[in-house]
This record gives structure tokens, sequence and C-alpha cells, in this order.
């Protein structure tokens, strides 16, 4: 129906770099995750394997992107498709 299409991921943030170890609970490393990226979540569903996380930047309702926690790796990658403003959350990674 859509063709092929590839999605693809690359890290933006970990645990690591959160200075949070891996094993903590979860809301502690996505709250941290939030502080450091300056934002908020609007939807979260969780999985064994990790999170999918929809963030949104604070008083911005056309700001959004999709996040992946995956808790084996204590990372959060991100595909980089954002939807609305021109904020990146994506940017996070690089003020740590």
């Amino acid at each position: 129906m859509f063709g092929n299409q590839n999605v693809s991921a690359s890290e933006v943030l970990s645990t690591r770099d959160m200075n949070v170890r891996p094993g903590r609970d979860v809301t502690e490393i996505v709250g941290t995750f939030l502080t450091v990226a300056e934002a908020v979540v609007a939807h979260w569903v969780e999985y064994s394997k990790g999170l999918l996380l929809f963030v949104m930047v604070p008083g911005d309702e056309r700001s959004g992107e999709f996040y992946i926690y995956d808790r084996r790796k204590g990372s959060f990658p991100s595909s980089g498709r954002r939807k609305g403003s021109s904020n990146s959350l994506c940017d996070c990674g690089k003020r740590v």
C-alpha cells in the first residue's frame, strides 16, 4: 500500500549522557530526558523492550517528535522527522 519505505534512527541521547543508570525507574529516566530536551510528553506507550514517546515543546501545540527509549541500550533514538515547529528537539543531544 505504501511501497517500500525505510526508516532509520540515530541515537539522540543516552542514559550515559544524562548520568543516569539504565536500571533506574523508567519515569526517572524519561523525566531526566525531558528536562534536558526542555520538552513535555504528549503521549507515552510502554512496551517490555522500551517506550514510545510523543514529545512536544511546551506552549507549541504544533511541535512534536517521536522518540523511542530502548531499555536494553539505555538510549533515545529518533528518526529526526518533526512535524510543526522548527524547534528541533533533536538538538538536545548537542547541549549535553
